[in-house]
């Protein structure tokens, strides 16, 4: 078994009866990590300045709750951050279930971590649309199906990422060496790019649908083409040559939080944290 699957489950257990003190100075106090630095990797899907927001809230946290210092480490590109990670550059990453899969031999999955626009979608897993825009509302879309990708631009956050519509085309039997990808910043920027006909498609996560219709000129006419696949949530990876004291420290830590805590209300993204381990994560790691 996982070595920290069995802490994960006692921890979720434990903070269900209240009974966690995350803080309790003399233990922090005597722990060989206090006053040590240890550095968290974000994967680098937006802009570095977005991302130092959304994650030094808590990094913050980490540093008062383990009495260790935590650092945000954000690399150029996803070629960058697996470096940093494969090479233990860094003590811990956050990163997407793909990235996660490509790391079992040297890292341990901890924690999975919910983004807020997946709320109401799922409660741990991560799901998305592909979209194509239609000249008017009853008319089909410019690309009526996933069947028809072959051959046109879709328009992703980040090629990496979306885990979850590569396995959907590979299920299909879909060919995607005549695909173009089109890299945006955002899930706006992609809607935007498949409504102004900068892409054919788009790919979006569930949840996000409604985060740009209503300012479009044209509502409604942006078409859901088909469906990726259900894939696990972000994960926080922990290098395997940490000590255990420590990598406990940081789940209890994290789990302790919840989504109406003043840590997370911080973040725009980053709702709650949950218990997860390497078996979720496995299945894709020969993927490409």
């Amino acid at each position: 078994m996982n070595r920290f699957k069995t802490l994960s489950l006692l921890i979720s257990a434990t903070l269900l009866l209240g009974a966690v003190g995350c803080g309790n100075e003399e233990t922090v106090a005597d722990a060989e990590w206090t006053g040590q630095t240890y550095k968290l990797a974000v994967n680098p899907f937006m802009e570095k300045d977005l991302l130092l927001k959304e994650w030094q809230p808590i990094a913050d946290y980490l540093s008062e709750a383990t009495g260790a210092t935590f650092e945000i480490v954000i690399a150029e590109d996803f070629k960058a951050h697996l470096a940093l990670v494969n090479n233990g550059e860094v003590d811990f990453a956050a990163q997407n279930p793909l990235v996660t899969s490509k790391m079992l031999d040297n890292t341990t999955v901890i924690l999975k971590y919910l983004s807020k626009i997946d709320t109401g979608a799922t409660t741990e897993k991560i799901g998305g649309t592909f979209i194509s825009r239609r000249e008017s509302e009853d008319k089909p879309a410019i690309v009526p199906t996933i069947w028809n990708i072959p051959g046109h631009t879709i328009a992703v956050i980040s090629l990496q990422g979306h885990l979850s519509h590569k396995m959907r085309l590979k299920e299909e039997g879909i060919d995607t060496s005549e695909v173009e990808y089109l890299i945006k910043g955002s899930l706006e920027e992609v809607i935007r790019a498949v409504y102004d006909g900068e892409a054919e498609v788009g790919y979006i996560r569930v949840g996000s649908w409604g985060c740009i219709d209503d300012e479009l000129e044209y509502p409604g006419l942006i078409a859901d083409i088909g469906k990726g696949v259900w894939v696990p949530s972000s994960a926080i990876v922990a290098q395997n040559n940490l000590t255990d004291g420590l990598v406990e420290a940081v789940q209890e830590a994290l789990l302790k939080l919840d989504k109406g805590s003043e840590v997370l209300a911080a973040c725009s993204k980053v709702e709650m944290f949950v218990a997860a381990d390497n078996s979720e994560y496995a299945p894709f790691k020969d993927f490409e």
